[in-house]
């Protein structure tokens, strides 16, 4: 199951975050079948990186979080830079990074 938690809005998203991690962890064992990439850890987040954290063994419980920080902003081009024809790039739309993870 996929969940994206986007918008201006982020006391919102905590909650609803805090909602899942509730209906996920029902013997107290999610904290160890989560991983959390913050926004610093999401520059430089590569779509294998992600796969073996989606794809990793759960212990203790069926369920498995990957909570990824901020990856919708790295696409966007709020802070991507001109590439030619003026169109928006990050440095890695070349190479089909954002299609990489979408297939994740």
């Amino acid at each position: 199951m996929l969940y994206v938690f986007h918008g201006e809005d982020q006391f919102r998203a905590r909650e609803a975050l805090a909602a899942l991690r509730r209906e996920l962890d029902t013997d107290g064992n999610l904290r160890h079948n989560t991983n959390r990439y913050n926004r610093e850890d999401t520059r430089g987040l590569t779509p294998g990186e992600l796969r073996a954290a989606c794809h990793a063994a759960s212990f203790f419980v069926e369920a498995r979080l990957v909570i990824v920080e901020g990856l919708l902003s790295r696409f966007s081009g709020a802070s991507g830079r001109r590439g030619r024809g003026g169109r928006r790039t990050n440095g890695n739309s070349g190479s089909g990074v954002f299609e990489q993870f979408l297939d994740v």
